[in-house]
């Protein structure tokens, strides 16, 4: 399994807002990525506050599961530990708000990966609409469904796929 990051500031915008993090443990992968909302004031900085108290979270609670150096979680467990790290996340950005007036508004998104057991084992979270994919030789998969207007259309079917594509929303 390989497993790579890149960001990029893109054409729209003169400072990117991405951060993501990658933690490679002896037998399992924590994977993280928080998208400042772009445009929002202090989206970067929610997006950094995101990134380092779900990373921090996830590693300081896979710690209590590692028996004889490998990570043993079942699907519940792995779950919760990801539930937990979103929550954490949450509170943090939304204490930073609470704290100055120049960060009220900010926010961001994340998608996140905990894998084990070769990457036959998955659990996953996502906030927003930063996606999760899988890959292989065959084909790339959405895995995650964005948390948007335009998904709530789709799901309430005022929106087809196609009619979504075209969408400005």
């Amino acid at each position: 399994m390989r497993i790579y990051g890149y960001t990029d500031v893109g054409k729209k915008r003169k400072n990117n807002q991405d951060y993501f993090l990658i933690y490679n443990g002896r037998d399992y992968v924590s994977a993280v990525v928080c998208d400042g909302m772009g445009g929002l004031d202090c989206g970067d900085v929610a997006a950094k506050i995101a990134l380092d108290s779900f990373s921090d979270t996830v590693e300081r609670l896979c710690r209590t599961h590692i028996e004889d150096g490998h990570l043993s979680l079942s699907d519940r467990e792995a779950d919760l530990i990801m539930s937990n790290a979103v929550t954490v996340a949450n509170n943090r950005v939304i204490k930073k708000q609470e704290e100055t007036d120049v960060a009220e508004g900010m926010g961001t998104t994340l998608v996140a990966a905990l894998i084990q057991d070769g990457g036959r084992q998955i659990s996953w979270a996502n906030i927003g609409d930063s996606r999760l994919y899988t890959v292989d030789t065959r084909d790339i998969l959405q895995v995650s469904k964005d948390h948007s207007y335009v998904q709530h259309m789709i799901d309430i079917g005022k929106l087809t796929l196609e009619e979504a594509k075209k969408s400005k929303k």
